[in-house]
Formats: C-alpha cells, structure tokens, sequence
C-alpha cells in the first residue's frame, strides 16, 4: 500500500457492520475486537486475519446483506467459453434463486453483479439502468495485466484472480450508492485515468466474477480464487476519487511540490471515429463485444458471389494498439487497417488526455520512473534483452512488428505518452516543454526497468503454457511474456481432443506435403515436425534447425520453407544470406532477434552449415548476448524463433549436425524445375485457412498430451528434450516415422568422428597405449597414419602442421569412438604427450 492510502487507510475503513440504505446491515466476516481506552475515552479498532468466504454465498452476504431482501444482485452461470456463448445466457437470475450459490461451481462461470436490482411491473428482475436501485462496490478490471498492481494506491476489499496473473479489484462501499449521475461521473474519471477499459463504463449493470467459479476461456479452464480479503476495508467515492487523484489539477497561480505518481488516460484513440463513419456507410452491423464490431467488407462487391460475411473491425486498445481490420476473404488477404480508414476517410487519430511528469531540479529518478510508468502503461512499449522497445503495426503489412527505441526516439515516445512541464520563475507557473534529452538519455541508459513487462516474442496464434494448458486469448500474457497477435476466434482447438482426430488433423497436414517429392518416408516426418515446430516455438525454450536439401535447383527447396514459414506468421519471411564469418553472424543473429521474428531463414546456402559459435548458441540456449551495433549497450534477446536454412547438396557438418533437422527432398528427374505442381496455389490457401491448419497441429500435440504423453523411443537429441515430447513425440504415436532420423544420421556420418575412427585404429595398432609426444607421430614412417594425419593437420607449404596437431588433438580429447579415447599423458616433461584409452 502507498503512502497515501496508508494515510486515510483508518479514514477510509466502515465499523464491522454497515446500514445499508435500505435498512439491511451488511455483515463484515472479519475477527476484531473493541477496546476502550479509558483516558482519551475512543474507541480504537484492532483488526486481525479476516476469514475467507468458503461459498459464493458467504461471498455475497459480506457484499449485500441478506438474501431474502426486495432489491438484488443479479447472479449469471454457465459452462463453457464466454466468448463463444448466445447473450441469453447473459441474463441471469436473482440471486435468492441462484442454485449455483449453493455449490463450488469449479466448472462453471460465475459472475455477479455489483449492483442491485428491483422487480419490474411482472416480478422479474432484470440488468437495465430502469430497475437500478444501488452500487455496492467498485471493480477494476485487468488488473496486474493491463493496469499496473502499482497503480492500486488503495488497498482493495477483494482481489479475485481470474486468469494467470490477472485480477478483479473489489472496492466495497460504505453505504450503497444510488445517484447514477454521481456513479456515472466516478467511472468516467477511472477510465480517463487508466485504471479500467473504456468496457467499464456502464457500472449499473456491470458483472464481476464470483470467487468460486472458472474461467472458460482457458483450456485447461482456469479456477478463480479468492487472493486477497479484507472486507473492513469500506470507502465512498470521494474517498476512492481523493485517494486516486481522479480529477485533481495543479495550481497555476504559484510554484507546488512535483508529484511522484503518474497518472495515466490513454482516451482518444480514435476507434469512435472509425465506427461513425461505417455507420454512417451503411456498413456497420452489430457489436462483438471487447470492441469488436460486425461490419460489412466495403470491397463486400469483390468476395466470391458478394458473400458478406466473416468481416471484422476492432478498436484500438492495449492488446491491439492501434486496432485492427480482419476480411477472411482471399480478395482482402493484404487489406488492412489503413485501407479501411482511406476507404472510410478517417485520418490518423491523435492521442490526448495525456499523464504530466514535471520537470523538476533535482527530480532526476523520480522522474525517469515516472517517464518509464507512462511508457509502460501506453501498452506499446516492452523490454526486451535490456532495450526498450515499440510494438506496433506496420501500416502497409498489417503486420506487427518489434523496434528498438533509442534516445531520439524515446524522446518522441515520450511526449506522445506525457505532457512534460516545467516551473518558470518569471510567470511564476508551469509551462509546456519538450521532453528534455538528459531523462530520455538516462532512460535509455538504465540497467533495468522495473515497470516495462518483458516481452519474449509475438504469438502469431495460439500457444502452449509450460504446462501444456493452451492460451487462446490475445494480447500480452503476463506468465509466458508473449503478445498473442491473433482473433481467437480464429482457431478452434478442443480441450480434449483424442486420438482419432490428431489422426485426421494430421492427414490435413499430410496433404499439404503431396506436392513435395521426399527422399525418404523421415524426410516427410521431419516437414511435418517443422510445421509443429512453427506453431509452438513460442512455447519451446529450444528448438532445432530445419534445413531442406535437394540434389537439383527447382526442388521446391524454397517453397517448404515458405509453406512452414506460413505456420509460424501469416505474414511472408524475408530470406538471409547466410553469414560467411562468426562475427558478420553475431550481428545479423542480434538485429534480427532484437525484432522478435517468428522466423529467420537462410536461404539458398552456397556452403555447409557452417557452425559459427553464436549461430550455435542461438540453437541451443535460451538467450542470445551481444552488443548492439552503434551503442555501447549489450543486450540479451530470446531465441525462441524458428529457424530454416536451404540449398542444394549442402548441410550442417560438425557442431551444426546435433543442432539440425534436415529435410532432403528428391525428385528424381533431370528438371525439377519444369515440374508442374498439383496445388499451384497451395501458399494462398494455407493463408486463407491458417486458422483451420493452426488448429490441426495443437490438436496433434494436445491429443499427445491427453493421452498421457506416450513416448514411442527415449533416444533424444541432447538440448531438445522439450521439443521432441511436443513435436516428435506426437507423430511417432501416430505412425509416422521418427523425425530426428537424419540428425542421428548426420551425426554418425561426420568427417570428423571418421576421421578420428581411422587415426585411432592406426594409433593403436602402432602404439597401443603407450604416451606419444606430437613430434613423434609427425615423424612416423607408417604412410597411412601419415596421410591422415596430413589431412587433420595440413601445412600450407608441405606435409603436417605441428600446432594444427596439437590444437586438434587438444580439442577431440576425451571424445569417445569406437570404445577409444584420446588423453593427455602423464609424463612431467614440458611438451605434452598424448595417448589412447581403451574404454
């Protein structure tokens, strides 16, 4: 709690019961005792632990007082997924009839309001503003995702978790409210200062969610809980309104002390203009909910047979900045946002309502927290590997994209996000200033930030949860770090899917691959490997390569890359030349994992695989560090992004080969290239139906999942354990071949380990386990043992190089082949010897 409400904390707080309005005493089930000093002749209150609510029931008693009263909340339940339910179901019951009351209802979402009711003219009591009769509590919603936990500067009655990481915030009133205006008023102030979506603005007949219910949206489904209970915690709303400094202003006429706290509006984005104007078009349907709208595509004259169906619009919000236009017809697959404001004549909206930060002398951390809390609560801006970084969709893709703000930058970030000010002595008040470079300086410096949320990566549908539980909701998730950049609506994946249809889903996906000539039935197991690969990297906290070879140009090496590319983003990938040095490969790995790429791909090698160290790393650890080019700044990005390299009769060698699937394709005729394909326009329906083939392949992996994860070989890929239970795994327990078969394959057929196999043999042969110093096998007369030694160590003018020798002997030592193992010896000469080990 701040130092504010700590302040008013007793001010704020109601005895252990309340008269209500209507005469019915609320009760509050917390322990205290009274005790009576007899000096000063006050009453003081000691609070102890409350006692949490065991029902919905007791819930509700603590909130409204008796059941069987004439005025009532009204109490919603049903299974299944909000979402997706008819407005029917939305009515509900009074709250002396709820049946669910009764229960634990883990299966069902529970909702009450925190309003009361009165009959109507028939007796039936019904969520309208006419049969409003008092507010007995305040929710905010979203808390701990998009309104910071900071920015409750009041300790709540209730905090109810209704999703991983995410809460509603309960105020209790004093004495019930009545006077809509008065209500009304307060939440227009909560929602101009950021503290609840532009949804909550109709509190009179608002729903919050009961303790003991779940969530539905979740598969597993999610159970609420009760997380924070202290129901003597009672307020008006003036208190709630002076505690939150909800339309509070600075006086202009004299100098005052700077406030620390950041008080963020994020109004005005522009969504109500977008809306009037297609109402005004004719093209406006019907609401969706969450600010969502039904709308008529105005190319709807373009569909196949002028279909007008299956067009969306959303509002801008922090789960979607900038909002967003969807067509699910192919004529409007590249039509995004910007196309619909031209076709609509609504220009670019222009953000106000803007948090104050005042730049005071000697306020140097004060305000670069606050700088950063309005950057934070923008819902564009992250941390990501120690930067700060926008997220934002780019006008002509559509797409949304990850950019590295630097100081220039931030320092426009932050006057869009804030109104900066400054005392001047001669006006004797504050004026409008730019953001001053020294803050935006010491922002961009700062070793770490405590209010940007981190951000992994972007989900370009939905994804797996560490513990397999699928997040089909979009936006930033607070436990996994990723922006979910999708319409849930789009995919449909059971809870319980079973084996019969991971089956089919993975015909579907099969069907995609008949036009792609695979050496080998593991080659189709690998594609398809891939493709779940690219649906969940962002759940995988290591992931192989995937690398498509063919013996021909014009295999269609390029083309699966694409198709597997679509799995991972609908929107295309960009090819990379594959770096020729270590260090051009640290910046390319850097620049592009700073963006947060769903997919990198190397494409048309003209050499092996090579195994730079950093490429290496990127494969098989969890983060990437390196300096950022033009900054003495380093940071530290996530890896989890899919990688894809191709070209013709090139492949991963040496320490590439334990980190690379590879997918080696065949046609077996003299042009590949002249090759007539079946589907021509295969790319363009995955694109149109990405939602129906995401689906397939979660259904794959949570069909796995529901029967126990059963596991067909325990020979894994060393780094890859996880990857190969989800992406492996799966299709081994469908038939399929296994898709690590050619790693093990290149593994075994390293030139390498061959090599050493050889000059073990001929070692042991000659010396068995005696210590040979470098000198003494440069200088055998054994012409075998010297042409193999010629090729592990050649001289550039002639014959074996003895450094070379020595590093290779030092770098292979302790490997084990063929039951043999290179190892120092023990001599205590200066020069080393070496010998082998029978193991």
């Amino acid at each position: 709690m701040s130092d504010l409400s700590q302040g008013m904390h007793l001010d704020m707080k109601s005895g252990p019961n309340q008269q209500s309005k209507n005469g019915a005493t609320k009760t509050n089930k917390t322990d205290k005792t009274d005790k009576t000093d007899k000096n000063a002749g006050e009453v003081q209150t000691v609070s102890h632990t409350p006692v949490f609510p065991t029902s919905n029931e007791e819930f509700l008693e603590v909130v409204f007082g008796s059941r069987e009263q004439t005025e009532q909340p009204i109490i919603v339940d049903f299974v299944g997924n909000p979402a997706k339910k008819d407005k029917r179901v939305w009515k509900g019951t009074e709250r002396k009839r709820a049946y669910i009351l009764s229960a634990n209802a883990q299966t069902s979402n529970t909702y009450f309001s925190i309003a009361t009711f009165v009959p109507d003219g028939d007796g039936y009591y019904r969520r309208r503003k006419k049969s409003f009769k008092s507010l007995h509590c305040i929710m905010l919603d979203d808390v701990g995702t998009k309104v910071p936990r900071e920015r409750l500067r009041v300790e709540p009655s209730a905090l109810i978790e209704t999703s991983a990481g995410n809460f509603q915030a309960l105020y209790f009133l004093k004495a019930p409210e009545s006077d809509i205006k008065k209500i009304d008023s307060f939440m227009k102030a909560v929602i101009s200062a950021g503290l609840c979506d532009a949804g909550a603005g109709g509190p009179t007949a608002r729903l919050a969610r009961l303790p003991f219910g779940c969530n539905g949206k979740h598969v597993p489904y999610f159970e609420c809980r009760l997380t924070d209970w202290n129901p003597q915690n009672q307020y008006s709303l003036e208190e709630m309104s002076l505690a939150f400094g909800l339309g509070q202003h600075r006086s202009s006429s004299k100098r005052v002390e700077a406030k620390s706290d950041a008080e963020i509006s994020l109004s005005g984005s522009g969504g109500e203009a977008i809306v009037s104007a297609l109402k005004d078009k004719g093209l406006y349907k019907a609401t969706l909910g969450d600010g969502k709208h039904d709308i008529t595509c105005p190319w709807v004259k373009e569909h196949t047979n002028a279909e007008d169906n299956g067009t969306a619009y959303f509002e801008p919000s922090k789960n979607y900045p900038g909002g967003g236009f969807k067509c699910h017809h192919g004529h409007c697959n590249n039509r995004n946002l910007s196309h619909l404001r031209r076709a609509l004549g609504v220009s670019e909206p222009r953000i106000k309502g803007k948090v104050t930060i005042y730049a005071d002398p000697g306020r140097l951390k004060e305000v670069v927290d606050e700088a950063e809390q309005a950057l934070a609560s923008s819902g564009q801006h992250f941390q990501r590997g120690g930067t700060i970084v926008s997220l934002g969709r780019n006008p002509e893709s559509d797409k949304l994209e990850v950019a590295v703000i630097r100081t220039p930058t931030i320092r426009v970030a932050l006057a869009k996000v804030a109104k900066w000010q400054k005392y001047n002595a001669f006006k004797e008040e504050y004026v409008e200033i730019d953001p001053p470079t020294t803050y935006a300086q010491a922002l961009f410096d700062a070793p770490r930030y405590e209010h940007l949320p981190v951000l992994r990566g972007i989900a370009c549908q939905p994804y797996l949860r560490s513990d397999g539980s699928l997040m089909s909701e979009p936006g930033y998730d607070v436990e996994t770090h990723m922006f979910g950049a999708f319409e849930a609506d789009a995919f449909n994946v059971l809870a319980q899917p079973s084996k019969v249809m991971a089956l089919e889903a993975s015909e579907l996906l099969a069907s995609l691959l008949n036009e792609f000539d695979f050496k080998a039935n593991h080659d189709q197991s690998a594609a398809l490997a891939a493709i779940l690969t690219a649906v969940i990297r962002a759940s995988l906290p290591k992931a192989p390569m995937f690398h498509t070879r063919a013996p021909q140009i014009g295999s269609g090496k390029s083309y699966l890359n694409q198709l597997i590319c679509l799995f991972a983003t609908p929107h295309s990938v960009a090819p990379h030349t594959f770096p020729d040095t270590e260090e051009e490969c640290k910046k390319v790995l850097l620049a592009a994992l700073m963006e947060a790429p769903a997919a990198v791909n190397f494409d048309n090698l003209t050499t092996d695989l090579l195994p730079h160290p950093s490429l290496c790393t990127v494969l098989t650890e969890e983060t990437f560090s390196s300096r950022i080019l033009g900054v003495s700044k380093n940071a530290s990005v996530s890896t989890a992004t899919l990688f894809l390299s191709s070209g013709n009769n090139v492949g991963p060698v040496q320490d590439m080969g334990r980190r690379t699937i590879t997918i080696n394709l065949d046609a077996e005729c003299e042009t590949p290239a002249s090759k007539t394909y079946k589907n021509p326009n295969l790319l363009d329906q995955v694109k149109s139906e990405r939602g129906r083939y995401i689906s397939a392949a979660l259904t794959i992996i949570r069909a796995w999942e529901c029967a126990g994860k059963p596991r067909l070989t325990e020979r894994t890929l060393v780094s890859y354990n996880e990857w190969a239970d989800w992406c492996c795994q799966p299709l081994m327990w469908l038939g399929y071949e296994n898709p690590m078969t050619s790693a093990f394959e290149t593994i075994g057929a390293d030139p390498d380990r061959e090599n050493i196999r050889i000059l073990m043999d001929l070692w042991w042969k000659i010396y068995c386990s005696k210590p040979v110093m470098v000198r003494q096998l440069i200088d055998t007369s054994n012409p075998e043992l010297r042409d193999i030694l010629e090729d592990i160590a050649p001289d550039n003018k002639a014959g074996i190089n003895k450094k070379k020798l020595g590093w290779w002997l030092k770098r292979n030592a302790g490997r084990i082949v063929n039951g043999r193992r290179i190892v120092l010896g023990l001599s205590n000469k200066n020069a080393k010897d070496w010998r082998l080990e029978q193991i």
